[in-house]
């Protein structure tokens, strides 16, 4: 341990790093000292370190030029472009989910898994490996600000909220049309408690261009971005109070707007709140089966109602008459001792949730189950459970992206927030049968390392990963930009990123701009990856690929299968519902 640190660093380190762990765990230490023991004791001492150590080393960039090589500070040379360029794009169908209306629209604002229902894709395409060229945005100098995750405005400014692990973390304006220039900043307020996820990953943005903020200070806020004589701040252009609603000390860990321009809200020790956006008015109930329960990450909203996966139980609820969320239903996946459970995503159509469990033994199952709120058997309920990846180096711990019936999950196993390191490598993809009668493995991949969630483009067919290779010496940390082949599982095009370990995407996400430019969060700030051309000058510039690109979002009712008419007339209803509540609010 670095003594050196000091200890307010260290403490705040230790605090960040042992929340995922108490949620899972449930275990309250009476005192101060009692929680920094238990925390310290639950933790790798090299993950502290990492924490501790700062942001690390800047390497190089990708420059544009063109080379096919990269030589690294440290000395080894690692290949610039591995594959096939440009990339053959091969589009796919929209994702089959209607559009949320109380969200800006599909592509960019529905948080850290772009959307509400968690499915990790994109209706853009990423860049085609032409002379790629990277762009960093630092936010700090010195300290770590982990910016997730990157919402687009209507204006195209990209807003992100950037943690921070020793002060208060920060809202971030970026302007994409300028390097990712910095527009404007605030600080958001800070966590009353050592243990208190408000303010944190699950930030969204509403239908009108706001990220909504849960804050630890119990309120609701949506940030607004106004611009005066040319400057932009960020202002609170409305906020509601949920300390009636939650216990005292207590803070929404996620929020998601409803299908009704009301919003959906859990905390991390199991309350689950719906909030009348009008009257202001928040209902809530504490999940307590048998003992405490326990919310490690987010959740998932659909027209249907809202599913919450704690350390017991999956759970959809709906609202009762008063609005009060009710349980309509619940699923015990057994009786494990500390779960480690993956964020819940609902997919085809709504009519499945999918998550995952892992095991002290390094074993992982992925789970899918039928969402009907019609009463039915706990067996008739699951469509399947199944062992993923290689029993003793398997582990799902970020959320599975999912399109229609089709889910593809990564292999985390060995992964700690923030801890670069050579991680077993696994990309499989399950798909579930038409009749739910069970599941199949369509591919596996273990050639890719990842620690970041995998991102499908329907724009053009791969889903992309931002990968990670080490290298021979201890000090090599080169990342590439990774597109698969949906269909395959084949690995079509690598493309060196950057290198250094400031670059690291810890878990966080990668999205795509207009454009073909992949953009994600990193230690310090944020990165994008362009494909580019030179100016008349000979500088690398920045190419715009309009091909393959979806629509602008709204309610994205096409898919790729043929529906029952039934189906068919339940989208059609939610899209003219969807029309007419954003006509209501523009009026």
């Amino acid at each position: 341990m670095n003594t050196s640190t000091p200890w307010k660093g260290r403490a705040a380190a230790v605090a960040l790093l042992s929340v995922t762990w108490l949620l899972a765990t449930g275990q309250t230490p009476d005192d101060a000292d009692a929680f920094y023991e238990i925390a310290e004791a639950a933790i790798t001492p090299s993950q502290l370190a990492e924490m501790l150590a700062g942001l690390g080393p800047l390497g190089v960039l990708a420059d544009g030029t063109g080379r096919e090589s990269v030589e690294l500070p440290s000395g080894p040379t690692v290949p610039a472009a591995m594959g096939t360029q440009p990339l053959d794009y091969k589009p796919l169908p929209p994702l089959p989910m209607p559009d949320n209306p109380g969200l800006l629209d599909e592509i960019a604002s529905g948080g850290v898994h772009t959307d509400g229902y968690n499915s990790s894709t994109s209706p853009l395409p990423g860049p085609r490996g032409i002379n790629p060229l990277t762009i960093t945005s630092p936010v700090h100098d010195e300290e770590i600000r982990a910016c997730t995750p990157l919402m687009r405005d209507n204006d195209g400014y990209l807003s992100s909220l950037c943690i921070s692990l020793f002060t208060a973390s920060e809202l971030v304006l970026f302007d994409p049309n300028d390097d990712f220039k910095i527009l404007a900043k605030t600080s958001i307020p800070p966590r009353s408690h050592v243990l208190d996820p408000a303010g944190g990953w699950y930030t969204r943005m509403d239908h009108l261009g706001r990220p909504l903020v849960p804050t630890a200070t119990q309120q609701l806020r949506a940030y607004k971005a106004v611009q005066t004589d040319g400057v932009f701040e960020w202002t609170i252009d409305e906020q509601w109070d949920l300390s009636k609603a939650l216990p005292q000390g207590m803070s929404a860990s996620d929020v998601i707007p409803d299908f009704n321009g009301d919003y959906w809200f859990i905390s991390g020790f199991a309350h689950v709140g719906h909030l009348d956006a009008e009257t202001g008015e928040a209902k809530t109930i504490w999940l307590y089966n048998d003992g405490y329960e326990l919310i490690g990450a987010a959740f998932t909203v659909g027209p249907e109602g809202a599913y919450v996966l704690t350390s017991k139980a999956m759970y959809m609820f709906v609202l009762d008459a008063e609005g009060v969320p009710t349980q309509k239903w619940r699923w015990e996946y057994g009786d494990l001792e500390n779960p480690d459970l993956s964020t819940p995503t609902l997919h085809d159509q709504g009519r499945l949730v999918t998550f995952s469990i892992n095991h002290p033994d390094g074993t992982t199952e992925l789970v899918v189950m039928n969402t009907s709120a019609e009463p039915m058997e706990a067996e008739d309920r699951l469509v399947c459970r199944m062992n993923m990846f290689k029993d003793g180096t398997a582990a799902i711990q970020n959320t599975v992206m999912a399109y229609g019936r089709s889910i593809v999950a990564e292999n985390n196993y060995g992964g700690n927030f923030y801890e670069v390191g050579d991680f077993p490598p696994g990309l499989t993809r399950v798909d579930v049968r038409e009749d739910y009668s069970g599941c199949d493995v369509i591919w596996e991949n273990y050639t890719v390392s990842s620690q970041v969630p995998p991102r499908l483009s329907t724009g053009d067919g791969h889903i992309w990963l931002y990968s990670h290779r080490r290298g021979e010496a201890e000090d090599v940390h080169a990342y590439y930009l990774t597109a698969i082949d949906f269909e395959t599982g084949e690995v079509e095009s690598e493309t060196f990123v950057a290198s250094g370990k400031r670059l690291d995407n810890p878990m966080l996400s990668v999205d795509f701009l207009p454009g073909g430019v992949m953009v994600g969060g990193v230690r310090n700030g944020i990165i994008s990856v362009c494909d580019s051309e030179l100016d008349e000058l000979g500088t690398p510039v920045c190419i715009k690929n309009n091909e393959g690109e979806g629509g602008s979002g709204g309610c994205a009712v096409g898919h790729g299968r043929p529906t029952a008419a039934t189906t068919v007339w339940w989208l059609v209803l939610v899209a003219a519902g969807c029309f007419w509540r954003r006509l209501r609010r523009v009026l």
